[in-house]
């Protein structure tokens, strides 16, 4: 009987997906309408970001100093990152989905703070950090090797694995046991007990931790995830949103730039001169006026809704 409704649906599918995507669509311009300024000019940061940051991996690539090297490999694939995890933010926005991109802000706010510390420690320290890849990809294909055969995927070929197990056991007998942590690529010389929340601390963005913890309510299963950013503060046990929002995007806007603009700063910093410095100028000018705007009309909205009759 299941097979007979599946294809009755089927059959009948193409009406009912347009009036859909109309009505996204439509909710879509009009969110658009009402964002538009902070949108573009989150949107045109990014660009810019892109751009500069390019720029300046193309100039220091030619007099870049070798003690720089790691460091340099380093803040650029977490720049290149930042700037696609930023699209995938400003994508969210667009369509209506704060919680989304806020928790992509959570990963967003993560690289500033490992920046940051690359950015203050010797090439070593960035070294170290892009080792520590084979130590998570050994967990993983561990992880792997125990479930394939109830997710009925092939098994990692055995040459694979050895090699992988041989460049764990080179990195760990040149640091330490504690290298395989997942934290473990930070020295105990500089951090004794290597967490996310004490590396916030090391570099001064723990001001930002109640914003991570907020962000990291929509990506966990626990019962604080059912609020949610789309909602206003009296509507979130009256209301169950399983679609898009006029509102609540201008947490994840403002933070969202905040922490590209970071991480752009460590990128940027590396052998600096007068363009990338002022171009970081420009950058701030941007994050400013897009958390004014962005405060600006939710706080407005927030209003209207107030001023309509219960």
């Amino acid at each position: 009987m299941s097979e007979e409704l599946t294809e009755a649906v089927k059959q009948h599918i193409n009406e009912p997906l347009e009036d859909r995507r109309w009505l996204l669509q439509w909710l879509e311009a009009r969110r658009y309408y009402r964002w538009q300024e902070a949108l573009d000019l989150f949107e045109s940061l990014i660009g810019i970001s892109q751009e500069i940051g390019e720029l300046h991996k193309k100039k220091i690539s030619k007099t870049l100093l070798s003690t720089n090297k790691a460091k340099f490999a380093a803040l650029v694939s977490i720049h290149v990152r930042a700037c696609r995890i930023s699209n995938e933010i400003l994508t969210l926005l667009e369509a209506g989905y704060p919680d989304g991109a806020f928790a992509r802000w959570r990963t967003l706010n993560e690289l500033a703070v490992v920046s940051f510390f690359l950015s203050a420690n010797n090439d070593t320290i960035s070294e170290r950090y892009l080792e520590h890849e084979i130590m998570l990809k050994c967990k993983l294909a561990r992880e792997y090797q125990v479930a394939h055969l109830r997710l009925n995927y092939p098994p990692i070929d055995q040459k694979e694995l050895d090699k992988l197990k041989n460049e764990r056991d080179r990195l760990l007998k040149k640091y330490s046991k504690e290298f395989k942590e997942d934290w473990g690529w930070i020295p105990r010389s500089i951090l004794p007990n290597p967490s996310f929340r004490a590396l916030s601390e090391h570099v001064k963005l723990d001001h930002l931790q109640p914003f991570f913890r907020w962000s990291s309510a929509a990506v966990h299963g626990l019962s604080r995830g059912l609020d949610s950013l789309g909602l206003m503060a009296d509507k979130q046990h009256e209301t169950l949103l399983c679609g898009p929002s006029n509102y609540g995007l201008a947490d994840p806007l403002q933070n969202g730039s905040i922490s590209l603009q970071q991480i752009t700063v460590c990128l940027l910093t590396l052998q600096p001169d007068f363009e990338s410095l002022m171009n970081l100028y420009v950058m701030d000018n941007f994050v400013e006026e897009i958390g004014e705007k962005a405060v600006a009309i939710q706080k407005t909205i927030e209003k209207e809704e107030a001023s309509k009759p219960k």
